[in-house]
């Protein structure tokens, strides 16, 4: 006895020395900041603090022996550097000088650092692992639940592998062949990709915080493609003689993005499978997989090219949780929104989608909790919600070297980023009410709140529901009717300005409109499908209940993502509603599914027929449609109208070839709406407007058609009237090239010889 309380002096001593030894590196790490201390060496200091490191790795190595856990060792470690780090922080917060100073990241990364640990040390503890393996085995422990699938279900093996190999065909097709809207500000020489890259071989690390997206899986990703191409090697030189060359880079960057996509796939189809069975997640897995729209979306050097997939794979992992108590999913949940918010912070969102469906779950199945009880049901779900924040924040903290030197960067594409510029101030509100009420009141108020929703939770679940497909049959009504009460295709074309004119409903139709003729007609057909047969469900009896469950919680996702893109007075363009483009394609599959459950189709239609007639469809849609997926639109929109009026390109290299191959072509003057046709034409371009130049040819597309006009005539009618009047081009009807882009006449590239519109224009 005497001797364990020996030794435990001992180790407590010990401790005690190393921490005050730490302590006063520290403080000689930041003497430097004050004029007196400026003679000392800060390189001499560090190998103060190293040699210090490499005496406590020693003693912990013979003291190791009276730990039985690394909750213990956590605890210790935890209370040694907390002097130091206290020192570490002061110093770098209270002094410009170590924040430009390469030579401290050192020790700004050991305190971020030790921030991570000591909350990883708090969740060690809350969950009560008693060896790090054990934390380990269970967050990696996801192939235990799908390699049966491989060994015993070889079909479907197959089928998965066939739909990747699909995906992958249409995807690389032609892939270096356009330019894309907004992908030089990453692909460029003073891009966002080398731009992240030169900051950490450069090891300013303080600089990786290359935009505001922040985009950074991006840059790290299509960042691989630097291996093979560098875009120094494609600087602006005009003497280039084969522009062509620009297809290279463009295929070295963007192809990255999409075999890490395509590795993705399989995820998605084990965690839809886990959720619901083996033939729903293979339907739905051959709708995402080749729809044109995401594979369009996938294929450029872009946030949202990797958002879909990323937040797809949170929201469904978190649901299976929900439904299962599986702490792996949960974990991997964080894991993947802390991509998703590294990609682009409007997946923001989930952190206030994934706590709503805390309380929305106990609403809807509260019998399966009343055997422990509201209390402990709500505070075993907000610690676990705060385990998932914990996983987000540590992934972004992770992959993000800005973040490492600066743990600030982490709320500034959270709480304080754009997505939550305006409601953090509720949200945590809303946080700290819910905490106060758990641990303080056990949860007396928001029990009261509950117990009303249970009663009146299915006319709740009706109104919604009701309100999703009325919105959807609104649409097509407007639409059909000649877009009489709404011109959603004007909505779309100027997305952030539009609200002024449209009021709340116009945003919303506007938001349905990219939607559902964004997918394939088999889809919005099942998507109204299960959503009558829900509305039906409600007034009757449940039917298939955990289907129905998913169904809900995916529509109401939509809906707060329409509701706060309307109410942010921004149209959910296609683009900007890629995320959406999955979960509407999961409510395909569940009506899909619900359909061929039915009795007599059960017995007379064998499900793998309609897949196969499924995936059929779906290739017939991108064969139509080849190589501009991302202009993809449904044949049940009218032949007239245009789904995606803010395109990525489409038709920039078909102009410019169609340029290339005509006489004279270096010495050509052209004037373009669509800065890709320059990327790839050898002569002179130009897409200023205004320009006093003397053009030989015109570029014009429908998707910059509303920009140009607004912009030409209100220099106009702003009394230069000298300007080349640009908004008549795109009503020119003796074009020399004329690109109908899926066959619609309103979705043109064209190319207008500049004599034949001078001559037009004197005859008028």
């Amino acid at each position: 006895m005497e001797n364990l309380k020996l030794q435990g002096i001992i180790r407590g001593l010990f401790f005690s020395i190393i921490s005050l030894y730490f302590l006063s590196v520290s403080l000689l790490v930041i003497a430097p900041t004050f004029n007196i201390f400026s003679f000392l060496n800060l390189e001499k200091i560090a190998w103060l603090y190293y040699a210090g490191i490499l005496l406590f790795l020693i003693g912990i190595f013979f003291l190791l022996e009276k730990y039985k856990n690394t909750k213990n060792i956590f605890r210790d470690l935890f209370l040694i550097f907390l002097p130091s780090v206290i020192v570490f922080f002061y110093g770098f917060y209270a002094s410009d000088y170590l924040n430009l100073k390469v030579n401290y990241q050192v020790f700004k990364i050991f305190a971020t650092l030790y921030v991570f640990s000591g909350l990883f040390f708090l969740f060690y503890v809350a969950r009560g692992y008693e060896k790090i393996a054990d934390l380990l085995r269970e967050i990696f422990s996801f192939p235990k639940f799908f390699l049966p699938v491989f060994k015993k279900e070889w079909l479907t093996v197959c089928a998965v592998i066939l739909l990747m190999a699909i995906n992958l065909f249409f995807s690389v097709y032609n892939l270096g062949k356009f330019a894309a809207v907004d992908e030089p500000l990453w692909t460029s020489t003073d891009g966002r990709i080398l731009k992240f890259w030169n900051n950490v071989s450069d090891g300013e690390l303080w600089k990786t915080m290359v935009s505001d997206k922040p985009g950074i899986t991006v840059a790290i990703i299509s960042g691989a493609g630097l291996q093979f191409e560098n875009p120094k090697d494609y600087e602006k030189n005009p003497i280039v003689e084969d522009k062509n060359e620009t297809s290279n880079l463009n295929f070295a960057l963007r192809f990255p993005l999409i075999m890490f996509n395509l590795i993705l796939l399989p995820v998605l189809y084990f965690l839809l499978r886990r959720l619901f069975d083996k033939r729903l997640a293979l339907m739905v897995l051959a709708m995402i997989a080749l729809s044109p729209i995401l594979i369009g979306i996938s294929r450029i050097v872009n946030p949202d090219g990797l958002l879909w997939i990323l937040t797809t794979i949170s929201l469904l992992s978190f649901l299976v949780y929900l439904r299962d108590k599986s702490y792996q999913f949960l974990y991997w949940a964080g894991i993947f929104l802390g991509l998703s918010i590294l990609t682009k912070y409007v997946a923001n969102l989930l952190y206030i989608f994934f706590l709503l469906l805390i309380f929305v779950e106990y609403v809807i199945n509260r019998e399966k909790y009343e055997k422990i009880g509201i209390y402990s049901y709500f505070k075993k779900h907000i610690l676990d919600y705060l385990f998932l924040v914990l996983f987000s924040l540590f992934t972004f903290y992770l992959f993000l070297p800005a973040a490492w030197v600066d743990i600030t960067r982490i709320f500034e594409s959270t709480i304080f980023s754009k997505a939550f510029l305006s409601v953090w101030p509720v949200f945590v509100g809303i946080i700290i009410f819910v905490m106060a009420d758990l641990f303080v009141f056990k949860f007396k108020i928001f029990r009261n709140i509950l117990n009303f929703l249970v009663k009146i939770k299915n006319k709740i679940f009706f109104i919604i529901i009701l309100f999703f497909l009325l919105m959807i049959i609104a649409t097509l009504a407007n639409t059909y009717l000649g877009m009489k009460f709404f011109d959603l295709e004007a909505i779309i074309a100027s997305p952030k300005t539009s609200s002024a004119f449209n009021g709340y409903f116009g945003m919303m139709l506007a938001n349905f409109y990219s939607l559902i003729f964004g997918v394939i007609p088999l889809s919005l057909i099942a998507i109204i499908y299960i959503s009558c047969v829900n509305l039906i469900n409600l007034i009757k009896k449940p039917h298939n209940k955990d289907y129905q469950d998913s169904y809900f919680y995916l529509v109401l996702f939509i809906l707060i993502y329409y509701f706060a893109s309307t109410f942010s007075d921004v149209s959910a363009t296609v683009r900007y509603q890629v995320i959406i483009f999955p979960l509407a394609l999961i409510l395909a599959g569940i009506g899909i599914s619900h359909f061929l459950q039915i009795k007599n189709v059960k017995k007379y239609l064998p499900w793998v027929v309609p897949f196969i007639f499924l995936v059929v469809f779906c290739v017939l849609s991108l064969i139509a449609i080849k190589p501009f997926y991302f202009s993809y639109a449904s044949d049940l929109l009218p032949k007239q109208y245009v789904l995606n009026l803010k395109d990525m390109g489409d038709g920039s290299y078909e102009a410019a070839q169609y340029l290339n191959n005509l006489p004279n072509a270096k010495n050509l003057n052209v004037w373009t709406d669509k800065r890709g046709v320059c990327v790839f034409f050898i002569g002179n371009c130009s897409s200023g407007i205004g320009s006093e130049k003397s053009f030989d040819y015109f570029v014009v597309s429908a998707g910059r058609e509303s920009r140009t006009s607004r912009m030409t005539l209100s220099r106009y009618y702003g009394g230069n009237k000298s300007i080349v009047r640009l908004d008549k081009l795109y009503d020119f009807q003796k074009a020399d090239f004329y690109l109908k882009i899926g066959g619609r006449p309103n979705n043109f590239v064209k190319v207008i010889k500049a004599d034949k519109f001078w001559q037009s224009e004197s005859e008028n």
